[in-house]
């Protein structure tokens, strides 16, 4: 079967498709940091001698949005000094 064989989707259709599910999708309960009654100790793994993985999900904070930016237990957490911007 060939690409020419495929049926070709109105790309204002495939966009209303995608717009359907997103507003479809269940959104994630958001908590802000500061909301953590013992702060990093409450979302990073700290059972080991040093802080190593987060234990949630990142999500993208926008309700429009809502998309897992990092996986739970696939980020080092690492403490540095404050940079100004």
């Amino acid at each position: 079967m060939s690409t020419s064989d495929t049926p070709q989707i109105p790309q204002q259709d495939l966009w209303a498709a995608l717009q359907r599910q997103s507003n479809n999708r269940n959104r994630p309960d958001q908590r802000v940091y500061s909301t953590f009654e013992r702060g990093e100790a409450d979302v990073v793994d700290i059972s080991g001698s040093e802080p190593t993985a987060n234990l949630y999900d990142l999500h993208c904070p926008r309700s429009e949005c809502g998309s897992c930016i990092l996986k739970k237990g696939t980020a080092a957490f690492v403490e540095r000094e404050s940079l100004k911007v």
